[in-house]
């Protein structure tokens, strides 16, 4: 048994509540297993560094237990190293934003602080930053830390010129029309960061580079390492702009391809059992007629409305895999879809996420899908339409839409939406014309009265003449399937027509 518990390492989290935390107390039995456990408790409140538990023996069947704490330094101080002021003011709210900001007074997570490193640095390479470097440097002096996260952003070099070498059935040109990210910029594009190497972009494009040539046959084809080196080239584009650049460094890539041999489809096959849906997929596969040139895109479009045509049956959670088995001597490619339907299941709770301000009810009128029917993929796809096109909140797609199955084996489905701004303001002006010069202000407003409802409220004036309209707009309003829509404007004109026209006879006229 327990005869006393002690607590030490501990400068600024008070004792009793590091023993409010743990299991031990005296009079109970010791418990190697629940020490543990405080052990990992203590570690998840982030004010430690490290916890230990040391039992001692104290005669007579007792045992005194030590909790060793070792506090985190409080960070004291963090600047970013090695950017311009705008860059770093960037930086700063990129990691308020993802909520990995190193703040004062809070104890040091060099974990934390790592993971908003790597973050930062995917961060420069979005930014067209392709070799920024970033990491973590800590001082700590008595119980406070000092970190700094050191920034090199490395050069922006500019795509040159993309060469392909070891195609022979494709053409230069063809290939190059498929590097969308990764291609030299007009002079003037330069500006708005096109042209700019990121390796990212650059995975993406050669994946597009494959599938063109999977598209045409060549089952086999592959890329090699592109081969990256620094050239001295003009500016791409023409005219005086161009010349005046002069030459740059830019940089030239070369992409190895292996094309290999062309292949034909020779057959195609399902497996498995598609239930319901099983005339549906049997027509979805015998529309690839056989044999016929290699196209892994058609054979991918073809499992993706296999999918579609099972979750029309309302088998919502079907899978459709995709398997190709090649035969090199007879250049030759069999595809098999295997069909795992699972069971037809009906929506349980339809759910929405991220509408802080908007009413379920506004959201749900928009819904084909309804709690406690049959899911069908086709319904669903039109609720997305549907709420996209009521302009509630910012565009969603099928990636915003969860599927999972409940206790009750019933479907639920979550939509995680982001809301657009509620309230707007915005000036307006000109001047010249008959009216001569103006002012205004523009105000709109969403869901303003409750129903659902846009606002807009615009005044301007001048001089000579003033203007107010008020425009409403609410779809299904007060749940009906109408749309409604008010407009009411007052215009004032005060205009001195005898300083316009120059002589009596023209007033007259």
């Amino acid at each position: 048994r327990i005869r006393q518990v002690e607590v030490s390492g501990n400068l600024r989290v008070p004792t009793e509540s590091i023993l409010h935390q743990v299991s031990a107390a005296p009079g109970l039995q010791f418990d190697a297993a629940q020490a543990e456990s405080d052990i990992k408790k203590l570690h998840r409140l982030g004010y430690f560094r490290t916890v230990e538990v040391h039992c001692r023996e104290a005669g007579a069947g007792l045992v005194d237990v030590a909790y060793r704490v070792r506090e985190r330094p409080l960070v004291s101080l963090f600047m970013i190293d090695g950017t311009s002021e705008s860059l770093g003011e960037l930086i700063t709210r990129f990691l308020v934003k993802e909520k990995l900001e190193i703040r004062r007074a809070v104890p040091f997570d060099p974990a934390l602080a790592q993971k908003a490193a790597l973050a930062v640095r995917s961060y420069l390479n979005t930014r067209k930053y392709p070799e920024a470097e970033t990491r973590i440097l800590s001082r700590e002096q008595g119980g406070t830390a000092q970190v700094v996260l050191q920034v090199k952003t490395g050069p922006r070099l500019q795509v040159g010129r993309v060469l392909f070498s070891g195609n022979q059935e494709l053409g230069q040109d063809e290939l190059a029309r498929e590097m969308k990210l990764t291609r030299a910029a007009p002079f003037w594009a330069r500006w708005l960061g096109e042209g700019r190497y990121v390796k990212e972009e650059l995975a993406s494009d050669l994946d597009r580079v494959r599938r063109l040539y999977q598209s045409r046959g060549f089952a086999e084809a592959s890329l090699g390492e592109p081969e990256v080196r620094v050239c001295s080239q003009r500016a791409a584009g023409w005219g005086p702009a161009a010349i005046l650049l002069g030459m740059k460094p830019m940089l030239q890539l070369r992409i190895p391809v292996f094309e290999g041999p062309r292949y034909e489809l020779a057959a195609v096959e399902v497996q498995g059992d598609a239930r319901s849906a099983s005339p549906e997929v049997t027509r979805l596969a015998k529309s690839l007629h056989t044999p016929t040139t290699y196209n892994y895109a058609l054979l991918e479009a073809t499992r993706q409305k296999m999918v579609g045509s099972l979750g029309h049956a309302g088998y919502a959670l079907a899978r459709v895999q995709l398997r190709t088995s090649l035969d090199a001597a007879k250049r030759q490619v069999s595809a098999v879809y295997e069909i795992d339907a699972g069971d037809p299941l009906a929506i349980g709770r339809i759910d929405f996420r991220g509408n802080h301000r908007i009413p379920d009810r506004f959201l749900r009128r928009e819904l084909r899908s309804r709690e406690g029917e049959v899911y069908d993929t086709l319904k669903l796809d039109e609720s997305i339409e549907r709420l996209n096109r009521a302009n509630l909140v910012r565009e969603i797609s099928r990636s915003d839409v969860r599927l999972e199955v409940n206790e009750s084996n019933l479907l639920d489905i979550t939509f995680h939406l982001k809301e657009k701004d509620r309230h707007g303001i915005y000036a307006t002006g000109g001047t010249g014309g008959i009216g001569g010069g103006y002012l205004g202000i523009i105000y709109t407003a969403f869901n303003l009265l409750g129903l659902g409802e846009w606002l807009a409220l615009e005044l301007d004036g001048g001089a000579s003449q003033s203007n107010v309209l008020l425009d409403m707009v609410g779809r299904r309003f007060l749940g009906s399937p109408f749309t409604v829509a008010l407009s009411g404007f007052h215009r004032f004109t005060n205009l001195n027509v005898a300083s316009i026209i120059p002589g009596p006879q023209d007033l007259v006229g």
